[in-house]
This record gives C-alpha cells, structure tokens and sequence, in this order.
C-alpha cells in the first residue's frame, strides 16, 4: 500500500549499477538483464495494479506516474549504457555514464514532482504529527518499544542485529572468492536494520535479510572446527533452533518480559481491536439514517452494520486529516 520497500529497490539497482562500474564487460549482460526486466515490471505494474488516477499524477506515498517514469527511464538507461562497448572498456567511463543517469533521474522529479525528494513524511504537519503519527506504533523508533515491549523488541530488533553481524563474521572468516557475495546481502541486511531503526515497520524485512545470513554463519563455523558426522549434523541443526528467531520470542517472552505482562499487553491490544466489531455501531443503529463521521479504520464497520454513510480521511490525505480531527 506505500512504499516501504523503495529503499531495497534502490539499494538493489545501486549494487547493480556498481557491480558494473567494478566489473565492466564481465558483468555487462547481467546489468543489461537486470535494467530491461527492471523497466518490464515497472511498466506492468502500471498497467495491472496502479489505479488508472495515480497512473498520470505523482503520488509520493505510493507507486504512481513519477516513480513508474524513473523506474523505467532507470531501467533502460542502465540496459543501453551496459550495451556500448565504448563504456564497458573504462571504469571512469561506467561511473560517468551512471552518475548523469541518477542525475537526469533526480531532475525530472525535481521537475515534476519536486515535493518527493522531501521524504515520505513530506505531508506530515507538526498538528499531524502530533495527533495522529506518533501515535502509530509501527512509525515509532525501535528503542521506543523497549520498557512497553521488552520481549518484542528482543524477538525482532536484537534478532535482526545479530543477523548483520553474521554477516560482518561471513566477511572475516570466509573465502575470498564469497565476499562479494556476502557483501551484497549484507548490504541491503544493514540498509533494512537501519531503517528499522528509525521505523518498526522495516523489522520483517531485517529478520529476513539476516536469516541467511545466521544460517551461512553456523555453516561456515561448523565445517570449519567439527569433524564430518553426526557431531557436525547434530551442532548444525542444535545451533539452527537455539538462534533461530522462535527460541528469541519465547526467550524474550518468558525469560525477558513475563508470560503475564505479554497476556495484559495482548489483552490491551485486542480490546482496541473492539472499535472494529459490530458491537462498536450497535448504538447507532436505533437513530435515523445518517451521516457518520469516523477514523479510516472504523469506516468500514459503521458502512457494513449499519444502514448510514461514512465520512472519513485516509491517512495520504493531510488536509483531510486535518478536516476531520477540526470536526470532531
């Protein structure tokens, strides 16, 4: 529904675009591959999935017209530089070519939709904020979580931690010919740890980022100091359940926050959810039909529990935002 994930595609292309400056004709057919399928998907996900609306606008908050542009201007950019000999033969050469790219790139949303280099938050008033942002868990920094949720935060954050320093360890301890390897999906499992430092809601994609990378770690330690057999075999798969993130929740679970607080927290959580029930509507239903005026969320009930009509904001549209909370 936003894009969440726009920090992993550029990161990708990045490593993409710098593999090639590094390698050159060695990895030319790759890069080329990688820039056309990049502009296929961009173009039909336009056609299947965006609204035909954010097809020619440039929403910041979601794929729309501008970033449907840049991916395939990107892709077949990255696909015609890869395909001239006379670029492939200089690393200066690769660079230059590639950094006028990413230029021409930031120009034309500078030029057209200018307010996106601002941030994905660029919207967010400082009445915004304060009524309705930080009060969203998942936007929340992650230490934010640590005295309400300690069990929580051990389970995910410190889990996803200890995923890129495998990968710091792969980087020590392992071949030269896998570094490169290790380096790219370590990358992007630092890039996902850092924004799940600002943001809970990057966690998912920390943990499963770091989870090859735990794995490969074992692997690679096991080999290197047990003797093949059912010594090693019985390590690996021991060592694979006690770091695996199920043994982090219920050390943080049981061990960390206390079976009872987690159960009142989960208690909490789901009367929170009653907002969502029929019983919520239920005294609306004796009044005259009407107009209801409500939270995005809660929209959906009155309109299927009720005979009324529903006004409400979502969270992409600022001024709304604001426009409900002054009539309420």
């Amino acid at each position: 529904i936003g894009l969440e994930t726009l920090p992993y595609v550029l990161a990708t292309c990045a490593i993409v675009a710098c593999l090639w400056i590094w390698r050159g004709d060695r990895v030319a057919a790759s890069a080329r591959n990688f820039g056309i399928a990049l502009a296929a998907i961009a173009a039909f996900l336009t056609i299947a999935v965006v609204s035909k609306q954010a097809r020619f606008h440039a929403d910041c908050t979601t794929f729309s017209g501008i970033y449907e542009v840049c991916t395939i201007a990107g892709g077949l950019g990255l696909a015609a530089f890869t395909s001239f000999r006379a670029l492939c033969d200089s690393t200066t050469r690769r660079a230059i070519s590639l950094v006028a790219l990413f230029s021409c790139l930031v120009l034309m949303v500078a030029v057209f939709a200018p307010v996106c280099l601002h941030g994905p938050y660029y919207y967010i008033t400082p009445e915004i904020d304060r009524i309705w942002l930080s009060r969203i868990q998942e936007a929340q920094p992650a230490f934010s979580i640590i005295r309400a949720e300690p069990g929580f935060f051990f389970a995910t954050y410190v889990y996803a931690v200890m995923g890129f320093v495998s990968y710091v360890t792969l980087l020590l301890i392992s071949e030269r010919k896998n570094r490169s390897a290790i380096l790219i999906v370590g990358v992007l499992a630092g890039l996902s740890l850092a924004v799940s430092t600002f943001e809970l809601r990057g966690l998912p994609f920390a943990i499963m980022l770091g989870l090859p990378g735990v794995a490969a770690a074992i692997r690679l330690v096991c080999t290197r100091t047990i003797a093949p057999g059912l010594a090693r075999a019985t390590a690996m798969i021991a060592l694979l359940g006690i770091l695996s993130e199920l043994s982090f929740d219920l050390i943080g679970t049981y061990l960390l926050e206390g079976s009872g607080h987690v159960e009142q927290r989960l208690a909490a959580e789901s009367r929170s959810e009653t907002c969502m029930m029929p019983k919520a509507v239920a005294s609306l239903r004796p009044l005259p039909r009407g107009q209801v005026a409500a939270f995005v969320d809660t929209a959906p009930t009155v309109l299927l529990y009720t005979s009324d009509s529903v006004t409400a904001a979502s969270y992409r549209d600022p001024e709304a935002l604001e426009d409900l909370y002054r009539l309420y």
